[in-house]
Protein backbone atom coordinates (compact mmCIF):
# COMPACT_ATOMS: atom_id res chain seq x y z
CA UNK A 1 0.00 0.00 0.00
CA UNK A 2 1.15 3.26 -0.63
CA UNK A 3 -0.12 6.77 0.83
CA UNK A 4 -0.28 9.39 -1.93
CA UNK A 5 -0.77 13.32 -2.38
CA UNK A 6 -2.60 14.21 -5.22
CA UNK A 7 -3.56 17.80 -6.97
CA UNK A 8 -7.25 18.21 -7.84
CA UNK A 9 -6.16 17.90 -11.67
CA UNK A 10 -4.16 14.34 -10.55
CA UNK A 11 -7.25 13.25 -9.20
CA UNK A 12 -9.38 14.13 -11.81
CA UNK A 13 -6.98 12.01 -13.98
CA UNK A 14 -7.06 9.27 -11.84
CA UNK A 15 -10.96 9.16 -12.08
CA UNK A 16 -11.09 9.35 -15.58
CA UNK A 17 -8.18 6.56 -16.00
CA UNK A 18 -9.07 3.13 -14.25
CA UNK A 19 -6.37 1.81 -12.72
CA UNK A 20 -4.87 -0.65 -14.67
CA UNK A 21 -4.87 -4.49 -13.33
CA UNK A 22 -1.84 -6.23 -12.74
CA UNK A 23 -1.30 -10.23 -13.01
CA UNK A 24 -3.03 -11.48 -9.33
CA UNK A 25 -5.34 -9.38 -9.18
CA UNK A 26 -3.64 -6.16 -8.16
CA UNK A 27 -3.29 -3.04 -9.78
CA UNK A 28 -0.39 -0.68 -10.77
CA UNK A 29 0.28 2.53 -8.88
CA UNK A 30 1.96 4.09 -12.06
CA UNK A 31 0.01 7.49 -11.87
CA UNK A 32 1.51 10.83 -11.29
CA UNK A 33 1.52 11.97 -7.63
CA UNK A 34 2.43 15.26 -5.75
CA UNK A 35 4.06 12.77 -3.53
CA UNK A 36 4.06 9.12 -2.59
CA UNK A 37 5.44 7.00 0.14
CA UNK A 38 4.94 3.03 0.48
CA UNK A 39 3.50 2.36 3.89
CA UNK A 40 5.69 0.32 6.44
CA UNK A 41 5.50 0.18 9.89
CA UNK A 42 5.19 3.55 10.26
CA UNK A 43 5.09 7.18 7.89
CA UNK A 44 6.71 10.32 8.96
CA UNK A 45 6.31 12.95 6.27
CA UNK A 46 6.04 16.30 5.50
CA UNK A 47 5.19 17.87 2.54
CA UNK A 48 5.40 21.58 1.59
CA UNK A 49 2.83 22.92 -0.50
CA UNK A 50 3.16 25.88 -2.62
CA UNK A 51 1.02 27.51 -4.83
CA UNK A 52 0.42 30.55 -7.19
CA UNK A 53 -3.48 30.10 -6.44
CA UNK A 54 -6.27 27.90 -4.28
CA UNK A 55 -6.21 24.09 -4.40
CA UNK A 56 -7.56 21.46 -3.91
CA UNK A 57 -5.00 18.25 -2.09
CA UNK A 58 -5.90 15.01 -1.43
CA UNK A 59 -4.61 12.81 0.62
CA UNK A 60 -5.55 8.91 0.13
CA UNK A 61 -4.34 5.23 0.44
CA UNK A 62 -3.75 3.52 -3.11
CA UNK A 63 -4.09 -0.37 -1.56
CA UNK A 64 -2.22 -2.36 -4.59
CA UNK A 65 -2.56 -5.89 -3.41
CA UNK A 66 -6.35 -5.21 -2.99
CA UNK A 67 -5.51 -6.82 0.58
CA UNK A 68 -7.22 -5.92 4.32
CA UNK A 69 -5.25 -2.95 6.21
CA UNK A 70 -5.77 -1.79 9.23
CA UNK A 71 -4.57 2.03 9.50
CA UNK A 72 -4.00 4.20 12.82
CA UNK A 73 -2.88 7.46 11.86
CA UNK A 74 -3.46 11.48 12.33
CA UNK A 75 -2.66 14.37 9.50
CA UNK A 76 -1.56 17.72 10.61
CA UNK A 77 -2.36 20.56 8.53
CA UNK A 78 -0.52 23.64 8.88
CA UNK A 79 -1.47 27.11 7.01
CA UNK A 80 2.23 29.08 5.37
CA UNK A 81 4.29 30.65 8.02
CA UNK A 82 3.13 28.23 10.79
CA UNK A 83 -0.06 30.06 11.21
CA UNK A 84 -3.52 28.33 12.61
CA UNK A 85 -6.15 30.51 11.37
CA UNK A 86 -7.69 29.64 8.08
CA UNK A 87 -6.34 31.39 5.15
CA UNK A 88 -9.61 33.50 4.73
CA UNK A 89 -9.05 34.69 8.60
CA UNK A 90 -4.72 35.22 8.07
CA UNK A 91 -5.43 39.18 7.93
CA UNK A 92 -8.68 39.34 10.20
CA UNK A 93 -6.31 40.45 13.39
CA UNK A 94 -4.90 43.82 11.15
CA UNK A 95 -8.36 44.38 9.75
CA UNK A 96 -9.81 44.29 13.32
CA UNK A 97 -7.38 47.08 14.50
CA UNK A 98 -8.01 49.15 11.31
CA UNK A 99 -11.70 48.94 11.88
CA UNK A 100 -11.40 49.54 15.82
CA UNK A 101 -8.95 52.15 15.05
CA UNK A 102 -11.54 53.64 12.91
CA UNK A 103 -14.23 53.76 15.41
CA UNK A 104 -12.34 55.34 18.03
CA UNK A 105 -11.51 58.09 15.47
CA UNK A 106 -15.57 58.03 14.76
CA UNK A 107 -16.29 58.19 18.55
CA UNK A 108 -13.68 61.29 18.97
CA UNK A 109 -15.89 63.72 15.79
CA UNK A 110 -19.17 62.04 17.62
CA UNK A 111 -18.07 63.62 21.34
CA UNK A 112 -16.93 66.68 19.47
CA UNK A 113 -20.20 67.59 17.59
CA UNK A 114 -22.23 66.66 20.32
CA UNK A 115 -19.78 69.11 22.49
CA UNK A 116 -19.92 71.74 19.82
CA UNK A 117 -23.73 71.83 19.59
CA UNK A 118 -24.52 71.54 23.26
CA UNK A 119 -22.11 74.40 23.62
CA UNK A 120 -23.43 76.23 20.72
CA UNK A 121 -27.37 75.65 21.32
Amino acid sequence: ATVVILTRAQWNDWVERPLASLPGGGYSSYLISSWRQPLGHQVIATYPVTMQAADRYYVGVLNERRTPLLLEGFIEYENPGSQHLPLQLVYLPETLRIASAAFVGLMLVVAMLLSFAWHGG
